[in-house]
């Protein structure tokens, strides 16, 4: 795999809103993650993007479920972080996606 056709992921929650950190110079990953995210910072091969519940709520009613979501940040997670044999994504990320969209769905 080419870094081009990469992105590695790291992300955390904080606050309000789930932090990714993505480091890619794909324009395909990087419109990939603008269905569900909102970027706050773009460099060459660094996205700073927002998982926020209103860009959670875009990407749903687009068709985009919260299972594609955390399915799409634990194939795209860094190297790093895979190498630990933990989780691939915090507990409190996933649990996050997870209870906005059953706020969707009340």
């Amino acid at each position: 795999m080419s870094l081009a056709s990469t992105v590695l992921l790291t992300c955390w929650w904080w606050r309000w809103w789930v932090q990714l950190i993505a480091y890619t110079f794909s324009t395909l990953h990087l419109e990939m993650l603008r269905h569900f995210t909102h970027v706050t910072c773009r460099l060459p091969n660094v996205v700073i993007a927002r998982i926020t519940r209103d860009s959670f709520k875009r990407a749903l009613s687009s068709g985009i479920s919260a299972r594609t979501i955390i399915n799409f940040l634990k194939a795209h997670v860094h190297p790093a972080v895979r190498q630990k044999k933990a989780r691939l994504i915090p507990e409190n990320v996933e649990a996050q996606i997870e209870l906005w969209n059953r706020e969707q769905s009340r």
